[in-house]
């Protein structure tokens, strides 16, 4: 048998060239016969032979259809929960300073997990009223944790850089390391972080030394602005992973700017934009090559901003272009030629 098929594919070779195919070789096992496919049954032997790496390679392509089409039933069941999370939104957001959580959040909390788990069943209008405190009262915990987590780290920030917090904030970062027990989100909040009140915290977020960067388009908020521009700006990205410190270099210019327009370090951002916003700056921004160039009279919006897609796509200005971000080192009021009159 083996010897026939052998000749038939050394005939059809021979017919190929005639056909000047003379670049196609036909495929080992007759794949190459006419349709509808008629190739022989292998032989006992022959399957004896071949039938174990075709028997793992059938089980795991169904183990890979098994998983697909489950992990197609979990998105289904939670894309099904999307009117329950556009719901509950307002309902929360006057309550956070408009801070919300994002989708991916929503479906893993404690509470939603088992509406879209493969057991459960299909839930209705009613039921999701039944169950709107105990959602709100997740949603406001996440929410928080995250709040903390961020004020951690600009609450750390601003020590590292010569800032006083002061008040029980102070006393709390002196006393734990982490938000968190032994650094493990899942031992729960540290002692101190539970008595950590939006009172504590808000005045330090309030703060134009306190802006975080986004880790996408590199602008720069303080908290609460810096969560709604992620998720309404950038999507499904995390607050977390996303709500950057500036560059060192950035922290320092903008301390010393306040020294050099005479403000309190812990000037608000609504009292800076008050008193300065109308104000011009001028900015000295680092190239690639180490050099300072000075851009004149900006914006505090301006200031506070990434690269312009312009600028993004200028590549022989020198600057860098592995990041959204403006390597600026200095910031100074924009001084005005005087006119002189004839």
């Amino acid at each position: 048998m083996i010897v026939e098929r052998e000749m038939r594919e050394e005939m059809d070779l021979k017919r190929m060239l005639a056909a000047w195919h003379v670049d196609c070789l036909p495929a080992r096992g007759s794949l190459h016969q006419p349709w509808p496919y008629t190739a022989e049954l292998l032989t006992e032997e022959e399957w004896d032979a071949g039938k174990t790496p075709l028997i793992k390679y059938a089980e795991l392509r169904r183990q890979q259809r098994l998983r697909s089409d489950a992990l197609n039933a979990i998105q289904d069941r939670q894309e099904a929960l999307r009117p329950l999370y556009n719901r509950l939104q307002p309902l929360v957001t006057p309550r956070t300073q408009g801070v919300f959580v994002q989708f991916g959040q929503f479906i893993d909390l404690p509470s939603v997990k088992p509406l879209w788990r493969r057991d459960a069943a299909p839930e209705d209008a009613e039921t999701w009223t039944r169950l709107e405190s105990v959602l709100i009262s997740d949603i406001l915990h996440r929410v928080r944790l995250d709040k903390l987590r961020l004020f951690d780290r600009i609450a750390r920030s601003l020590l590292g850089d010569g800032y006083r917090i002061g008040g029980f904030a102070q006393f709390v970062l002196e006393r734990e390391p982490s938000p968190f027990v032994d650094f493990d989100p899942s031992k729960g909040l540290a002692p101190y972080f539970t008595a950590l009140s939006d009172e504590d915290m808000n005045p330090i977020f309030h703060r134009l030394a306190a802006l975080f960067r986004c880790g996408m388009c590199s602008k720069k908020l303080s908290y609460p602005a810096i969560a709604v521009h992620i998720d309404t700006k950038h999507g499904p990205y995390g607050l977390l992973s996303r709500a950057c410190l500036p560059s060192d270099s950035f922290r320092t210019a903008l301390k010393r700017l306040l020294g050099d327009v005479g403000a309190p370090l812990d000037i608000s951002a609504v009292d800076f934009t008050a008193q300065y916003g109308p104000q011009c700056f001028d900015t000295y921004l680092r190239t690639r090559d180490g050099v300072t160039k000075k851009s004149e009279f900006e914006s505090w919006r301006r200031v506070t901003s990434g690269s312009t897609v312009s600028e993004q796509r200028d590549l022989n200005d020198g600057f860098r272009r592995d990041s959204t971000d403006r390597d600026i080192v200095e910031i100074k009021p924009s001084t005005f030629p005087k006119l002189q009159w004839s």
